[in-house]
């Protein structure tokens, strides 16, 4: 039986998540969501993930995106591994996170579940000293890791109706939304904290690989 702390938010049930939760000991992020995102209400598991996967064809360009669901993704993949071409590489884009799509592309890659719980963390430094921050990780640690998770800043135009407003954020990820204070109100330009994680793995017998991406919703809703 499972419970909202014992790491069986991330995935749905299977091998998968019973890898989290045995991990939970180690990495206490993976207990439970964000507890930002969880009071600002924002949607878990989401409706509107996709995944497109992207091939290298012989002439050194990628094909056309073909756009898998959780189910055909997991035959694909079972596919893959019989027939896969060794120089072959294979980027897989998942746009946003379902337990779904996680407990398929996790399994299958051998993922530590903490590529995908860094990407949907929002808090960057926690009041709590034994909170859990997102802030980086010590160099020594990033050295052992399979995976990086980069955050960068998007910059755009607030709309006129939220301006001079202090406290912005995405009402589809939970991230601040910062605003420059300047002389009789702010800066017209916001900006919104990002993330994109990857993985590589070489493929065995051969000088190809596979990379998966997960990237936040590139559409910014305000709140």
């Amino acid at each position: 039986m499972s419970n909202e702390y014992d790491g069986s938010w991330l995935s749905v049930g299977g091998e998968y998540q019973d890898l989290i939760k045995g991990l939970c000991a180690s990495d206490p992020r993976l207990r439970q969501r964000d507890p930002k995102a969880r009071w600002q209400g924002i949607q878990w598991p989401r409706d509107d993930s996709r995944l497109l996967v992207l091939e290298l064809e012989p002439g050194g360009s990628f094909g056309s995106p073909m756009e898998q669901t959780p189910l055909s993704l997991r035959q694909y993949l079972e596919g893959q591994s019989v027939s896969a071409d060794p120089n072959g590489r294979t980027v897989y884009v998942l746009e946003g996170q379902s337990p779904e799509y996680i407990a398929v592309i996790g399994s299958h890659f051998k993922l530590h579940p903490s590529f995908f719980s860094e990407n949907d963390r929002t808090v960057v430094f926690s009041y709590d000293p034994r909170g859990e921050s997102d802030g980086m990780v010590l160099p020594s640690m990033a050295m052992t890791r399979e995976h990086i998770t980069l955050p960068f800043f998007e910059l755009f135009v607030l709309p006129e109706n939220i301006r001079n407003t202090y406290k912005l954020y995405c009402n589809k990820t939970g991230r601040h939304i910062g605003a420059t204070r300047m002389w009789r109100g702010f800066s017209e330009v916001g900006i919104l904290r990002r993330k994109c994680s990857f993985w590589r793995r070489q493929r065995e017998n051969g000088k190809g690989w596979d990379c998966t991406f997960v990237l936040r919703y590139p559409t910014t809703t305000l709140d």
